[in-house]
């Protein structure tokens, strides 16, 4: 027993010696780094705060501060977000005996609530106000469990918190005045007995404040969750009504936060009444210097949106250019300048878009909105390239510069935006739209590869947006066309494949069967484009376009000459569908593929019958054309000028027009109604939209025409002709032709009887052919002709003169006839008969027997005939040297 006495008297003395040696009081140096440690965090300098901290602990490790400066460097952290730092210290250093520990549970579970701990941070505040009922956090500690509870949510164990007579909050709450903290708990309370939709409760416990003076803060707080209380009890008007002075309560705050959200509450509530332009009004409130970005940006998307839905873009848009206005730098300025400009573009596509095209005013507006959102976008993307907008910015550009035909620029946007957009279903359009600018410019190569990029970065995944889907079809059509212009058919039928497994009943699945299987007919390879068309039918029996295909079935035959099956083709399609829009072109290339075989004379019934039964249709100028051509062949002029004369005049603008009125004239010739031939040759001479080749050709039988009625005075007028078309229709490959008709016609008009005047512009004539560097042998040796009779018929004017005109006549002749270039026998043998004669008549029997011979020799046929002459000449020139 004494024993025992004495060991616990030397414990005695050992708890009280060492509870002497960490009882000693801190030095003042300890105190002095400590406090400087405690200012730096007063002045929000954490980080040298913890820094101040660290060099403490290191330097009094047995300080008895230590546990106050823990705490401190807890409470440092936590202001720099180094949560998990704060709570190793706050639970690693945690002893409940200390006077700080109440302390260390309130920052622990602050600091766990802003880790998202909740449970962890509820249960640090429940045994702060279970364990510390003296602290000075209880009462914020009551409300910081509840607080927590709510993050959850479990709303019933904060109303049971906050509600229950007995618990720590209403313990606390009726013995302290209704300051901040106990405002902020029947706040919190109101709002879970609003989560759980117990209205009467949650409005009853904000009116115990009915009469309290509140900060403006608290006040605003208050009625604005009495607003949203009576909105979810579905007292949408009381609620309207409450918002007046809840705007007055914001303003009393001068919190410009509070101010927005309190006109965006009210917007809302505007908008579910379906009072537009009301909450459009109170939504621009926030269009002001000062409000929060977010609330400036939601203001301007309800703008956009609400002002659509009434068709009030320009009232929008207006709002939006006085924001942009007076504050052209704001943060909000990128999606203004964005929304603005999609507002414009969406009123150029409805403008562009309407079918009123008559209306110049409405075309003049739509250019003008385009303008208006080009610039929008140009100035986001040039002066905000740090917006997150601005990848969206280039996209919409790119739409711009789309409608403006302006591709280079357009793919010059469209690639800046695919470099910056997220994976979206803008970033999709983009390569889409790029894929598109490329194909407009003729670069196939790139705009396959766009289509492919977007097939293969959005296709392979699960989900995709509808719109993105969508494009995935026109991607591959887009993608046929592009191989089929480059004529690489593998890429062609392998896209084809694709559209064909993943669309098999698609809006451009049809057209591009049709596209890649006429590409392969075309090739060279007609019956794997049937089997093509055949499999297609065979997978899709009931699409709309198995007509069209029957069709392009009998096209490959047809490229292959095999007129026979083309025609049953036809034959079983017209038994097939004979009410389908496209039987007249079933009833045309029937008729064309029956005029292949040589049967002309059901070739001609096909076309008659197809001209009575479809009279107004495309393809009935074309057969009309046909008919015309029949009764041209057969002879039958009259019926031919008819049938072309009707296509000129009941198809003006047809692209056989002009050409049918040319062969009018041509079937007019024929008969030889020399006016009816000449005034429509004259019309297309003289019509500025006819082709240059074919006015080219009217002009040249006009002067046929002109010299074919065999009149002395028409001639100069078709030699006048023939010189305007080598002169106008120089480098045309019928000037020299021209040149050799004027000849032609000029050395008729030297053989019948002319003038003694008209001889110098016979003559003229002729020398200009022969001068010409376009003339050819052929021209330039009927006018040497000419040139030779024109000087016989000088000769028989001027008797004193005679012999020099023959001489010089001579020369031509044989000039002529010794042209070794002559193309033509006719030529020849006129040339070399005018020289054998006129030598024959001059005496020049030498010269003669040398030109009836070589004359021998080129025209063995006449053999007889020359042999006389040349037999004659002999017997001529021997008796003259035997005089």
């Amino acid at each position: 027993m004494a024993l025992f006495g004495r060991t616990i008297s030397i414990l005695l003395l050992l708890l009280l010696t060492v509870s002497g040696l960490s009882a000693a009081a801190p030095t003042s140096a300890e105190r002095v780094m400590f406090s400087q440690a405690q200012e730096w965090l007063r002045l929000t300098f954490p980080e040298k705060a913890e820094k101040t901290i660290v060099e403490f602990r290191q330097r009094y490790t047995n300080s008895t501060l230590l546990p106050e400066a823990l705490l401190l460097q807890a409470k440092a952290r936590f202001e720099q977000s180094n949560y998990v730092g704060a709570i190793e210290i706050l639970t690693s250093h945690f002893n409940p005996r200390d006077p700080t520990a109440d302390e260390y549970l309130y920052y622990l579970g602050l600091t766990q609530g802003k880790r998202g701990q909740y449970r962890e941070a509820a249960e640090a505040f429940d045994r702060l106000t279970r364990e510390y009922p003296a602290s000075v956090h209880l009462l914020d500690g009551s409300i910081q469990q509840a607080l927590a509870y709510s993050m959850v949510p479990e709303w019933r164990r904060v109303i049971d918190l906050l509600s229950q007579s007995n618990a720590v909050f209403q313990s606390v709450a009726r013995t302290n005045s209704p300051g901040d903290l106990v405002f902020r708990g029947f706040l919190l309370l109101s709002r879970a007995q609003m989560a759980v939709a117990n209205y009467p409760d949650a409005e009853a416990t904000l009116r115990r404040f009915d009469k309290s003076l509140l900060n403006p803060t608290n006040a605003w707080q208050r009625q604005y969750l009495i607003c949203q209380i009576q909105l979810a009890d579905g007292r949408t008007e009381e609620a309207l009504q409450n918002t007046t002075n809840l705007l007055t309560m914001a303003g009393n705050t001068l919190l410009p936060a509070v101010e927005a959200e309190s006109a965006a509450f009210r917007a809302s509530i505007l908008e579910t009444l379906a009072r537009f332009d009301e909450a459009i009004t109170n939504y621009n409130r926030n269009l002001v210097e000062g409000r929060p970005t977010s609330r400036q940006r939601q203001a301007i998307l309800k703008i956009s949106e609400l002002s659509i839905r009434q068709n009030k873009i320009n009232d929008a848009a207006a709002l939006l250019e006085q924001f942009l206005g007076q504050y052209p730098d704001s943060n909000s300025a990128d999606l203004a300048l964005l929304t603005l400009g999609e507002l414009r573009l969406r009123q150029y596509e409805e403008r562009a878009g309407t079918n009123n095209f008559l209306i110049a005013a409405t075309n003049l507006l739509a250019q003008t909105n385009l303008a208006q959102a080009h610039s929008s976008f140009d100035t986001l993307v040039k002066k905000f390239p740090q917006s997150p907008f601005f990848p969206k910015g280039e996209l919409d550009l790119g739409w711009c510069l789309w409608f403006e035909n302006r591709m280079p620029e357009c793919q010059q946007a469209l690639q800046t935006a695919i470099t910056t957009l997220s994976h979206s279903t803008e970033l999709a359009l983009a390569y889409f739209k790029l894929a598109d600018a490329q194909f407009r410019q003729g670069n196939f190569k790139g705009a396959i590869n766009n289509y492919e990029a977007l097939i293969r970065k959005f296709a392979a995944l699960p989900l995709q947006s509808l719109t993105v889907s969508n494009l995935f079809e026109p991607a591959l059509y887009q993608e046929i066309r592009a191989s089929l212009a480059t004529e690489d058919l593998v890429a062609a039928t392998n896209a084809l494949a694709r559209i064909l497994s993943w669309y098999p009943n698609g809006f451009n699945t049809e057209r591009a069967v049709l596209l890649t299987g006429q590409a392969i007919s075309n090739a060279g390879d007609p019956p794997r484009a049937r089997s093509l068309f055949t499999g297609f039918m065979n997978v899709v029996s009931s699409s709309a376009s198995i007509p069209e295909v029957q069709l392009a079935i009998a096209r490959t035959y047809e490229k292959e000459n095999d007129w026979t099956n083309a025609i049953q083709q036809y034959e079983r399609w017209l038994n097939m569908f004979t009410n389908h829009a496209a039987r007249p072109q079933a009833e045309y290339f029937r008729a064309c593929a029956i005029s292949q075989t040589g049967d002309k004379t059901n070739a001609f019934i096909s076309f008659t019958n197809f001209i009575a039964r479809f009279p107004t249709n495309d393809l009935a100028a074309p057969a009309q054309w046909w008919v015309a051509d029949f009764y041209y062949a057969m002879g039958a002029f009259s019926s031919a000028e008819n049938g072309y004369q009707t296509i000129f005049t009941q198809w003006p603008k047809s692209e056989l027009a002009n050409q049918a009125q040319m062969m009018a004239g041509r079937a007019a010739f024929k008969r030889q109604s020399w006016g009816d031939a000449d005034k429509y040759f004259t019309n297309l001479c003289n019509n500025a939209n006819c082709p240059v080749e074919l006015r080219f050709q009217a002009l040249f039988a006009h002067g046929d025409t002109l010299g074919s009625e065999g009149k002395a005075e028409n001639y100069e007028n078709a030699m006048n002709a023939f010189r305007l078309i080598a002169r106008d229709y120089s480098t045309n490959k019928l000037a020299a032709l021209a040149l050799g008709q004027r000849a032609c016609y000029a050395l008729q008009w030297a053989q019948s009887s002319i003038e003694n005047d008209k001889y110098e512009t016979v003559s003229n004539a002729f020398m200009e052919v022969i001068n010409s560097t376009q003339a050819d042998a052929r021209a330039t040796n009927i006018a040497t002709i000419g040139l030779g009779i024109v000087l016989e018929k000088l000769a028989q004017q001027r008797p004193d003169e005679a012999r020099k005109f023959r001489e010089q006549a001579l020369d031509f002749y044989v000039n002529a006839f010794l042209n070794e270039e002559q193309p033509e026998v006719f030529w020849t043998k006129m040339a070399g008969t005018e020289a054998g004669r006129l030598a024959y008549e001059m005496r020049e029997w030498q010269k003669a027997i040398k030109i009836y011979q070589r004359l021998q020799k080129l025209l063995p046929a006449s053999l007889p005939s020359i042999q006389n002459k040349i037999q004659d000449c002999e017997r001529n020139l021997t008796r003259v040297s035997k005089q």
